[in-house]
């Protein structure tokens, strides 16, 4: 599981205080990030484990509240990933942010930024930060090579290159050959007969769950209780696929003759090999058919548990697919953490497509539509006119306290070495600021470029039925996100959330010869169902308080 936490800061207690500012802004952006990796990556499951928010602190030092809980955080597993904005939030300290890499390594964590901007305002900045990078990517290279070749050679010895194993304890007396734990190897055995029995991780994950059974517990180096948790699909696989467990070593794509015991007999483990390479050849097989484009791929919301809904297939007795939506959660977590059952994509498409087009062919919506959005751009563009004013306004009053300053120097009024800090402080904020003030002017330009006329808006929805008609599978892929932003399903009703569209709600009945056939046991009621059309206005940066 991927624990992220979101840190997120701003350097003046005025741009903290804003309501929906930049700290807000930050936040909502890592929260959609991760959203959006927990429903495209179903190999790993992504949460938002912690949110730290650095009112009024500057970036030149590690001195910060919320900075320091983060770090504790690590050090105690909370967390395994740091998600930033920019790499200036964490730290504008080159040498801070290089040791706090270091720091996320020896945690094995990753940091992960949205959109890396060093922030260097002189050439000699940039200059020095160059050199740095390249020493500092030259030595991380070398220690590399020196690691890899380590490890290499550990491999090739049969010796266990570290981390925990479930079914084994590190054997502190002869490091590298691991001992087994002969309770864990009751639970290694139940897993890989289990499979066998239900022939899927994600069945096999409840049934050793629901005995008691959890991943391993164990206490690190540096004396931190690790506890185990339930198993998930990945937990499962990852056992099953692991040549740890028959006498092997594993590294760098070859496999080695170890020198632990093995506790999986080689009749067992063949046994389970076969079943997840049939498994892997079905879905290959099916992959290449390219037997259907699933045409609202991510854009389907989870109505129970506001989880993204992703592309599924099964096969009936007679090996007739049949494609449908399948909630992430419950495909992370299990049944008893959502009860969604499987939507039929075929259905779900035709009832979202044929809304789309019947509202095309209602044109006094439309000109309701196109009014409302226009009216949207508008006031989206109002606001960031005052949002320039009052960055303006903002760096005005900080040129105002820097003059100042320069001039208690020039006057002899107060030594440098008591007023130099400040005036460092002032021009950090002067920087952010002038930052935000050119995000919020790419935006403005956006917005002008983008401004929506009554007649191209109108020529878009009406030509909707046409083109989707004579649209490849792909195309009309592409069309229906061109439209939609995201829809959110549930058996009673669908939120369809459209772009460029106002805070306008209408419900239809969606007749019941709608629903195609599908598997028992999977379909999910849409005779009836009810879609509700709703408005999504583009986001915009937030003015700043004036």
């Amino acid at each position: 599981m991927i624990k992220c936490g979101l840190y997120a800061r701003v350097s003046t207690d005025m741009q903290a205080e804003v309501k929906n500012g930049s700290l807000d802004t930050q936040i909502d952006l890592l929260q959609k990030y991760v959203e959006v990796k927990d429903s495209t990556s179903p190999e790993e499951e992504w949460t938002v484990a912690a949110i730290y928010r650095e009112e009024g602190k500057s970036g030149k030092n590690v001195d910060r509240p919320e900075y320091k809980r983060m770090i504790q955080d690590i050090e105690r597993g909370k967390i395994n990933a740091v998600l930033c904005t920019k790499i200036d939030r964490a730290s504008r300290s080159i040498i801070d942010f290089y040791h706090f890499q270091e720091f996320l390594k020896e945690h094995e964590a990753t940091f992960i930024s949205l959109r890396e901007n060093w922030d260097t305002s002189t050439p000699e900045g940039r200059c020095f930060l160059n050199i740095f990078l390249i020493v500092a990517e030259l030595e991380r290279e070398r220690t590399s090579e020196r690691t890899k070749e380590k490890m290499q050679w550990r491999a090739e010895e049969g010796l266990h290159n570290g981390g925990q194993i479930l079914g084994y304890d590190n054997d502190p007396d002869d490091k590298g050959v691991p001992k087994p734990n002969e309770a864990e190897r009751e639970l290694v055995l139940l897993i890989f007969r289990t499979y066998v029995k239900e022939k899927s991780f994600r069945a096999t994950a409840p049934v050793v769950n629901e005995k008691g059974y959890r991943t391993k517990s164990y206490v690190s180096r540096r004396g931190h209780v690790r506890t185990g948790k339930k198993f998930n699909n990945t937990h499962i696989m990852r056992i099953l696929q692991n040549e740890f467990y028959i006498g092997k070593i594993a590294y760098n794509g070859e496999v080695y003759e170890g020198q632990q015991e093995p506790i999986i007999p080689m009749e067992l483990w063949n046994k389970v090999q076969a079943i997840i390479e049939s498994k892997r050849a079905k879905r290959s097989k099916s992959r290449k058919q390219n037997l259907h484009t699933f045409l609202l791929q991510g854009l389907v919301k989870c109505g129970w548990c506001k989880f993204y809904m992703t592309p599924y297939y099964g096969m009936n007795h007679q090996k007739k697919p049949y494609f449908y939506y399948q909630c992430t959660c419950k495909i992370h977590r299990g049944n008893k953490e959502c009860k969604m059952k499987a939507v039929p994509a075929q259905a779900l498409e035709k009832v979202v497509a044929d809304r789309l087009i019947q509202l095309s062919d209602d044109q006094k919506r439309v000109q309701d539509l196109v009014a409302e959005a226009t009216t949207n751009n508008s006031e989206r563009m109002k606001s960031l006119m005052q949002a320039r004013k009052n960055y303006q306004r903002l760096l005005k009053d900080i040129e105002k306290k820097l003059d100042a300053l320069v001039e208690s120097i020039a006057e002899r009024k107060v030594g440098i070495k008591t007023i130099s800090q400040k005036i460092i402080d002032l021009e950090e904020q002067k920087s952010q600021i002038e930052q935000e003030m050119m995000e919020n002017e790419v935006t403005l330009a956006e917005v002008k470029q983008k401004a929506v006329s009554v007649a191209q808006l109108e020529q878009k929805l009406t030509t909707f039925e046409e083109l989707f008609t004579e649209a490849t599978p792909e195309e009309r892929k592409d069309l229906l996100r061109l439209h939609i932003n995201h829809l959110i399903y549930t058996p009673d009703g669908i939120q369809l959330a459209l772009f460029d569209s106002a805070n306008e709600t209408d419900r239809i009945k969606v007749q019941r010869e709608d629903v195609v056939g599908c598997p028992s046991g999977i379909r999910t009621p849409i005779p009836g169902t009810k879609i509700q059309c709703l408005a999504i206005r583009r986001r915009g940066n937030t003015v700043p308080k004036g």
